[in-house]
């Protein structure tokens, strides 16, 4: 909530000043999670506040500048060789990134490596973003099929409901697990029936409330309302 608040003006600072609110926003996130993350007994207080994303906001600014000064100022149909070779050296960076994350054991010692690194991950996702949009177009259809496409008309609903869902799935027991935690006592089939549960259902739930309701739903009601103050005029 805090984030919507702000971010317009955000965005007017970064139009306005865009190098020094790039450095502030990256000093402000870095010197942050530096104080009150990486070294802290309890991360999980301060990881997921606002501060703390501020250097990933700058970064999504940078990017979404970078596209833009792109189009205006450089032919690059050139250069869509290069920027292809980018993405796919950035995507592993992306990918090495994930498996030492995965590697971690324990939450605090996660959350300390995102502290650490969270604004290298933010880069490593930036340079792939950027680089892909003006990459080969045989290589671009593998982020902009219809499949990917469809997936991204869901995934605002799919953020916003996956946490809750698989955390709901969990308590409900659902899919029945053995232990008491079986997370930590790499239960199995339970970790994999989970894993798939916690991926699937959020999504479907996504697919009905966008589709259902954002698509159909919400616009019949603008109309109807529409429709009924024309009337009343």
């Amino acid at each position: 909530m805090q984030f919507y608040l702000i971010f317009p003006l955000l965005v007017k600072a970064y139009q306005k000043k865009p190098v020094v609110s790039f450095a502030v926003m990256t000093a402000i996130g870095i010197v942050y999670r530096s104080l009150l993350v990486n070294n802290s007994s309890q991360p999980s207080m301060y990881l997921n506040q606002l501060p703390a994303f501020f250097d990933v906001i700058a970064i999504g600014f940078l990017a979404a500048y970078l596209v833009v000064y792109i189009n205006k100022n450089i032919e690059y149909q050139k250069y869509s060789f290069g920027f292809t070779i980018i993405s796919i050296m950035s995507f592993g960076w992306v990918l090495t990134l994930m498996r030492q994350l995965a590697g971690l054991i324990g939450h605090e010692t996660i959350q300390r490596w995102q502290g650490q690194l969270r604004f290298t991950l933010a880069i490593a996702f930036g340079v792939l973003l950027v680089s892909t949009i003006y990459a080969c177009f045989s290589y671009r259809r593998i982020f902009s099929n219809r499949l990917m496409i469809f997936l991204s008309s869901v995934s605002y609903n799919y953020y916003i409901w996956h946490q809750y869902i698989a955390v709901r799935l969990k308590q409900f027991k659902f899919p029945p697990y053995l232990s008491e935690m079986p997370n930590v006592m790499a239960e199995k089939p339970w970790q994999w029936t989970y894993t798939a549960s916690a991926f699937i259902i959020p999504l479907i739930t996504a697919i009905v409330l966008t589709w259902a309701i954002d698509k159909k739903i919400v616009p019949a009601v603008q109309q109807l309302l529409a429709k009924k103050s024309e009337d009343i005029k």
